[in-house]
Formats: C-alpha cells, structure tokens, sequence
C-alpha cells in the first residue's frame, strides 16, 4: 500500500502518468486528444481561412486548446510553429497562383494580399528566402512559358 507521504511512490505515479499523457492534450468536451488530432484541426482551420488573418489565439479557440500545447504538436508532428507553418502554406499558395498561368490582370500584390499577406517587404523576402527567386521572377517565367 502507497503512503501518501511517500515521496518515491509519488514521484514514479507522476512519471508514469506524464508519460501516457505527455502527447496528448485535454479538449474543451474534457475527452483526450492527441497531438496529432489537435494538428489535424488546425489545419483544417488553416485550410478554410487561408486568406483571412489567422492568429494562434484563433487556433486555439478552434481546437479548444492552449498556445502552448497547439505549438508543441505542431513542433511534434511538423516540426514547426503554427505561424511558420501559416507562412510557408501561405507562401506555396502565392506560388501556385503566381505559376498556374492565370494570373491574368492579377498583381502580385492582390495574389500576396489575397493570400493573407498584409507587409508586402516581409512577403517579398520571405518568398525569396524559401523559392530562392522573387516573386516576380516566379510571375515573369510563368507567363514567359505560357507563351
């Protein structure tokens, strides 16, 4: 029989108890859900709201979780923080619009904006850093190879 007083038993229960709980997280119906499953809605979030302005708060009301527990699953499944993540999604859906050849009178400014980037340097420098190309390259050689 474990004595409350015991500090070796109480150690060993919490141990084990944060290892069966370390990758899950509690939800607002009180049910357990893992990291996986908390990622998982996020992005389902993400998906519907790409162009609209997403905060983690907004995730965590979504997902009925912390911030800190949103951003350990997704460094744990991703192995980025959800604003990272929003920002490259955001910058491969600029990409895709930018190269799909129907941009017709579309700027590259309304793909960006439309796409929920409002700091048009940070966008622009953002781009170059992850396609290693400006935007405009990207524009330029779509429509130069639609021709």
């Amino acid at each position: 029989m474990t004595h409350w007083g015991d500090r070796t038993a109480g150690r060993g229960w919490w141990i084990q108890m944060r290892s069966e709980v370390s990758h899950a997280a509690l939800a607002c119906n009180g049910r357990l859900i893992t990291d996986c499953q908390i990622t998982r809605q996020a992005l389902s979030y993400i998906e519907r709201h790409l162009g609209e302005t997403i905060s983690l708060n907004d995730l965590c009301t979504h997902c009925c979780a912390s911030r800190s527990t949103i951003e350990r699953a997704f460094r744990r499944e991703l192995g980025l923080t959800p604003t990272k993540f929003l920002r490259k999604r955001r910058l491969f859906a600029v990409r895709r619009h930018l190269t799909d050849g129907n941009t017709g009178e579309r700027t590259i400014t309304a793909v960006a904006m439309n796409n929920g980037f409002m700091h048009l340097g940070r966008f622009a420098r953002d781009y170059r850093e992850l396609f290693g190309e400006r935007p405009s390259d990207t524009l330029r050689a779509s429509v130069a190879a639609a021709r």
